[in-house]
């Protein structure tokens, strides 16, 4: 062939283009693998973190919310509920008052109560300190006046009591019946020879040392010196111990009384309204109020009063007897004997219900059980205890 003559280009045939295109497209295949796996982790670990965070207000919740709210529930189910416990009386108090059946902050039940003799005339009153007496005692003496005896288990809080007036034999033995100390201001004849016999410790103000008794300035002025003569109970231990007194109750003593416990319920009339009536010139009624569980005490055509508070008196329990209460032959100022040995009838009123009681008292140093129409004894509600003697011929009960 001679040098210079044009030669023709060989040219590509179909074989090769094919591969070609296919190589071409297995590396754009393999691009978009490579690109949709990325995508794919990239999108995979958004997700995670959705699952695991709280929406925020732009996003919205995983779950859709019911279409309504489910219906409420009539009572709570087990897992609301609370647990409820069977109710349990409360404990009981460690120390109580025998003569009340009320808590006291220390052991008292063998301690000798103090009885304190109080004037009752119109002109005396208001008395000092007969509103903190834990049994309050009226009967008769002479001249159709009454007079109080007040019991004093628990003296804390009291300074002075009185004014003190004169003793009677009735009112004696019913002192011994609590192993009392028994407080008072001179006597009858009969009441003297009583407390000789007897033999029971005592502090008298008239014919006596006269020490924790004093004159009342006030009282002496306005009501005269009669009514005046006071005495500082809160000197009791004291002066008892002065005085070489037993402080203690004998061993074995029991003050006899039984309190209702708590939640008791009484049955029998109502007795709302009392008024006890001694003869035709002395009263003493008593008024209900549900709200404490107390009887207002009234006198004299009004409110009964403590001087020591300016309080209207106020008890929890009403005990009204009837026994024989005559004059005693010869006596020229009219004084009374009292049989209050045997048994008698009488009244029990408490928490707003009134019933119909028998009492008897074996001996006169002994004391009273109060029995109820079944012959039960008669449960005290815990509180303050009024005790009225009414004679067999003058007195009457009034309740409503």
């Amino acid at each position: 062939m001679a040098r210079g003559k044009h030669q023709p280009q060989p040219s590509i045939d179909k074989r090769t283009l094919t591969l070609i295109a296919c190589a071409a497209a297995g590396v754009l295949i393999a691009i978009l693998c490579v690109v949709l796996v990325v995508n794919a982790i990239t999108s995979g670990s958004d997700n995670e973190t959705e699952e695991t965070s709280a929406p925020t207000d732009s996003q919205a919740p995983t779950t859709e919310p019911p279409t309504q709210p489910p219906a409420p529930t009539t009572e709570p189910t087990e897992a609301t509920q609370p647990p409820t416990e069977p109710p349990t009386e409360p404990p009981a108090p460690e120390f109580v008052n025998p003569l009340t059946g009320l808590e006291v902050p220390e052991d008292i039940s063998g301690k000798r109560p103090v009885a304190v003799m109080f004037n009752n005339l119109k002109k005396a009153t208001p008395q000092e300190g007969i509103g903190s007496a834990d049994i309050i005692y009226e009967i008769p003496v002479e001249g159709g006046i009454t007079r109080f005896m007040g019991i004093y288990q628990d003296l804390k809080g009291i300074d002075a009591v009185g004014s003190v007036r004169s003793a009677r034999p009735y009112f004696v033995d019913i002192a011994l019946g609590y192993d009392a100390v028994y407080i008072h201001a001179g006597g009858s004849d009969d009441a003297y020879r009583r407390l000789k016999d007897s033999g029971i410790d005592r502090l008298d103000g008239v014919n006596g040392s006269g020490e924790g008794f004093y004159r009342d300035s006030w009282r002496k002025e306005n009501m005269g010196s009669v009514h005046s003569l006071m005495f500082e109970i809160n000197r009791l231990n004291e002066i008892m111990t002065k005085n070489r007194f037993r402080v203690d109750h004998k061993s074995g003593f029991d003050a006899g009384m039984t309190f209702a416990p708590s939640g008791y319920e009484r049955s029998g009339s109502s007795g709302k309204s009392v008024t006890v009536s001694f003869n035709g010139s002395k009263s003493t009624s008593f008024e209900y109020d549900g709200a404490t569980g107390l009887y207002a005490v009234s006198q004299y055509g009004g409110a009964m009063k403590d001087s020591d508070d300016g309080a209207q008196v106020k008890v929890r329990n009403i005990v009204v007897i009837s026994a024989k209460l005559t004059p005693i032959a010869g006596d020229t100022e009219g004084r009374l004997s009292a049989t209050l040995t045997g048994s008698g009838n009488g009244w029990f009123i408490a928490d707003g219900t009134a019933r119909e009681i028998k009492w008897t008292r074996k001996s006169n140093s002994g004391q009273f059980t109060f029995l109820d129409a079944d012959g039960k004894e008669v449960l005290f509600s815990p509180g303050v205890t009024y005790i009225g003697i009414i004679p067999l011929s003058t007195g009457s009960v009034d309740v409503k």
